[in-house]
């Protein structure tokens, strides 16, 4: 073993095919988790900036008197305005005692709704974003206050959605360690046409 060890052959896979299937697989990782991040950055930016947005409209609302002061008619005006919100974004506006005003589910409309992960957090006043748990996995939260009321516009999300693809890549990690090996193999393959074959050829005339 240690006589192979110190062969040219074994010197070979050690300093150059290694390093490249090293390479090759943190290159993919770093790929994916870059990629992951860079999502989870576009969302904590849009969805806070979708709450501003309804937050506006909801003031306009009001003001024009589409909105009760006690939130009668908001939730029928601001559905047929923004629809169904895409994928798993959950919408919601709650009064500053956590009093659903705005809820998908019709049903939970002046309920209580503190209970719901990231709710109670939000109703501390300010705007930004907060990831909290829940029994499905990590939710993002971002909020942002109606001015001139204690209400709260709140748009939820699974964190799960931002890191579907290292989700994904997770069952593609054996394919990719298989691509690896394999090119891994053609370079050791051509080393050892173009460099080991050669020199042994060298070291056997010079023998002789």
């Amino acid at each position: 073993m240690r006589r192979w060890f110190r062969s040219l052959q074994a010197q070979l896979f050690l300093w150059a095919v290694l390093p490249v299937t090293f390479v090759i697989l943190g290159l993919a990782f770093t790929g994916v988790y870059a990629h992951q991040r860079a999502m989870r950055d576009f969302v904590a930016e849009r969805d806070p900036a979708l709450a501003r947005l309804i937050a506006r409209m909801v003031e306009d609302g009001l003001a024009h008197g589409t909105v009760g002061p006690d939130g009668g008619g908001l939730a029928a005006w601001l559905l047929s305005l923004v629809g169904d919100r895409p994928g798993t974004v959950t919408l919601m506006v709650v009064d500053g005692t956590g009093q659903a005003l705005v809820h998908p589910d019709l049903t939970r409309l002046a309920a209580n709704l503190k209970d719901i992960p990231g709710v109670a957090e939000t109703l501390e006043g300010g705007e930004g974003f907060v990831i909290v748990e829940s029994e499905a996995g990590p939710l993002l939260v971002a909020f942002t206050p109606v001015r001139g009321t204690d209400w709260v516009v709140l748009v939820q999300e699974p964190v799960e959605g931002l890191i579907g693809p290292i989700l994904r890549f997770s069952s593609l990690a054996p394919l990719v360690a298989v691509g690896a090996s394999l090119l891994s193999l053609l370079v050791l393959t051509f080393g050892w046409r173009t460099i080991v074959r050669p020199l042994q050829t060298l070291a056997r005339a010079a023998e002789q």
